[in-house]
């Protein structure tokens, strides 16, 4: 693995390098008095040049030497750099027999513009992060890397949007805890074992149109289930499993069961159901046309 461990040692070594170079590119600009968007173009421009006139982009035989590393360490599934260099780019480089340039110097000034290229790219990614940082003018904890979650939920991100507006800061948690206080008191319904059956029947049993929007509203909605006979009674016994399984179709007092459908509709009328509440209606239609026909008997 030595051209594995060559290139990322010169790459981390420049990364390094660079991330202290634009750390002090940064503060000569504070010192200039320049705003963010001027300090980060000056030096995302002074980077667009050198790449442009980088032998890797303009000069034979670097331009197909970068493309063959580029093109066929794609087709390996482990080792990437170590597999490129070793059987692709060095029997192409070997034959071109260029002067008082040896392989070594290959790889490392490929390590060099691609770890300038990863660097410059994060830096212009997050330079949301940048900005706050520069306004706050504390460099304690600059670096330059990506991260693997939205950035303005990384803690370095609050720290210096905290550092810049303190007051919003503030405003913003004190609003994040009454909404999820509201969010707790509007979701919060207490629904009886009967109806928890009859909702669950609707999303997992029933045919009807309802989306998996919906369903998935209603099954937050209904919380805990409170009978637990499931996990120890005989299915064929359970009646819970039967209510669930049968919904308005199961044997029992048809009143109750509109009773049900009503007590559901009542709790559910706010939270945009529409479908849900269609079919609950349809359901008591069918209920109160049945038990007009058993008054009639």
């Amino acid at each position: 693995m030595e051209y594995e461990k060559l290139y990322l040692k010169t790459f981390n070594e420049v990364h390094s390098n660079k991330e202290n170079y634009i750390k002090n590119k940064l503060i000569e600009y504070i010192n200039k008095d320049y705003g963010f968007n001027k300090a980060s173009n000056e030096i995302l421009e002074e980077s667009r040049k050198k790449f442009e006139t980088n032998k890797f982009n303009t000069t034979t035989p670097y331009t197909d030497l970068i493309y063959i590393f580029n093109n066929e360490r794609k087709k390996y599934s482990k080792n990437f750099n170590e597999n490129v260099f070793k059987r692709d780019v060095k029997p192409v480089f070997d034959n071109l027999q260029i002067n008082e340039y040896s392989f070594e110097d290959l790889i490392k000034d490929l390590a060099e513009y691609y770890s300038e290229t990863d660097t410059y790219r994060i830096f212009r990614n997050e330079n949301r992060l940048f900005e706050l940082i520069y306004k706050s003018e504390d460099f304690s904890r600059f670096e330059i890397k990506e991260y693997d979650t939205v950035l303005e939920n990384t803690e370095i991100f609050n720290y210096y949007r905290g550092l810049i507006y303190p007051e919003s800061k503030q405003i913003k948690e004190s609003s994040i805890d009454k909404s999820i206080e509201i969010s707790k008191e509007k979701y919060k319904h207490d629904f009886e074992i009967d109806e928890q059956a009859l909702v669950l029947n609707l999303c997992l049993a029933d045919k009807n149109s309802i989306p998996l929007t919906e369903k998935i509203k209603l099954l937050i909605l209904i919380g805990e289930i409170k009978d637990k006979t499931i996990f120890y009674e005989d299915i064929s016994n359970n009646q819970f499993y039967h209510k669930a399984n049968k919904g308005i179709y199961r044997r029992g007092s048809t009143k109750t069961m509109i009773e049900n459908i009503n007590s559901i509709l009542n709790k559910i009328e706010n939270e945009e159901l529409n479908i849900t509440n269609q079919t609950l209606k349809k359901h008591r239609t069918t209920l109160i046309s049945e038990q007009n026909n058993m008054q009639k008997i």
